[in-house]
């Protein structure tokens, strides 16, 4: 999915039928009652959204619904930043992975919404991510930034915001603060704080970080 990589033909992409034969043969492929033989000829070429509507359709039968996700995974590669993040938000279970490792911090909010991404995926991705805007952008989402292994996660990275690693410290108990308060590969303050109960330093900082701060500020123009 990387910005450089030249876009090339593949499912999903590129020249395609006419709208109407392509919602015919997606009509077709969804329905049930089709042979699974005439559904996996007719699969290929089908619009990346119609890939994912099979994919997590359960009703149809697994060999059809694995084949779609591999020509999602294929698709996706040639896909527009936009296009992305509308795929992130309903992405299967099989190609969660290579969108959390995108590098794109639109396309990882997006994905932080899914409703089938799961704790172990965030984890990941917070011990994986490099940007900062990423890491802040599981600092600020509610959905994850209360979970224990989330904040340990996000605490480790060197590259998370120092507020939100500071936050991350709340709340963690005191055999991880201690866990942290020795660990030699996390940042010097973070290791500091997490030695210090109580945090009466912590409790003194602003802790919101910037990535948090416009996010909160969003929310309030929409309230508005």
């Amino acid at each position: 999915m990387s910005e450089s990589m030249p876009r090339r033909a593949s499912p999903g992409s590129g020249p395609r039928p006419s709208t109407g034969v392509t919602a015919g043969r997606a009509q077709a492929v969804r329905d049930p009652m089709t042979r699974p033989a005439v559904a996996m000829s007719l699969v290929g070429g089908l619009f990346w959204r119609d890939l994912v509507r099979i994919a997590n359709d359960p009703r149809l039968h697994p060999r059809l619904r694995r084949r779609a996700e591999s020509l999602l995974a294929e698709a996706s590669e040639d896909l527009t930043e936009g296009e992305l993040v509308a795929l992130a938000r309903v992405a299967c279970r099989s190609i969660i992975g290579a969108l959390a490792g995108c590098g794109r911090a639109r396309v990882i909010e997006a994905l932080l919404g899914n409703p089938r991404i799961i704790e172990e995926d965030v984890v990941a991705l917070c011990r994986a991510a490099t940007h900062p805007e990423i890491l802040g952008s599981v600092a600020a989402c509610h959905r994850w930034r209360a979970g224990r292994a989330v904040r340990l996660a996000l605490a480790r990275n060197p590259r998370t915001p120092v507020p939100d690693s500071l936050h991350a410290l709340r709340g963690l108990p005191p055999a991880d603060l201690k866990t942290l308060a020795e660990d030699p590969d996390i940042p010097t303050l973070i290791r500091v704080c997490a030695g210090r109960i109580p945090f009466d330093g912590l409790a003194r900082m602003d802790l919101e970080s910037p990535f948090r701060r416009r996010a909160r500020g969003e929310r309030d123009g929409l309230s508005r």
